[in-house]
């Protein structure tokens, strides 16, 4: 839990109170894992493809665009030499897809804002650690 200043004593002290991040770590054996890493995995190579693609307006077809992705257990072989095609080996056990939703948009936006491609990788992917959120609807 992260400790965060609180300055609305009205005597002028400063306490420190804790917050909570809402969820929790998905681990390894949570049923959420695979679903977890198969999002990372898509969104690196996502990310990565994109630096291929040049920067302009995106135009009315591009934000319905929908790129799907298969990711094969083993990557593709050494017969894929399209570099937009070409996809990591992982460890999960099975076969699965990823759909990459108006990525010309999101790219440009990402660039309008001034975020930088790695830096949004990483903070997005960085450390295996996605969280599990429940609703407050409940």
């Amino acid at each position: 839990m992260a400790a965060r200043e609180d300055a609305s004593s009205a005597r002028g002290r400063v306490t420190k109170r804790k917050t909570k991040t809402p969820g929790k770590n998905i681990k390894q054996d949570d049923f959420q894992y695979n679903t977890s890493i198969g999002m990372m995995i898509g969104i690196r190579v996502s990310l990565r493809r994109q630096q291929f693609v040049h920067l302009r307006t995106p135009t009315d077809s591009d934000f319905g665009k929908v790129d799907t992705t298969e990711f094969p257990p083993a990557g593709t072989g050494p017969e894929v030499t399209d570099p937009l095609r070409i996809t990591p080996a992982h460890s999960l056990e099975d076969l699965f897809s990823f759909k990459d939703y108006a990525p010309k948009v999101f790219k440009a936006l990402r660039t309008s804002w001034g975020i930088d491609r790695e830096q949004f990788m990483s903070s997005v992917c960085g450390r295996h650690n996605y969280l599990e959120f429940t609703t407050n609807s409940k």
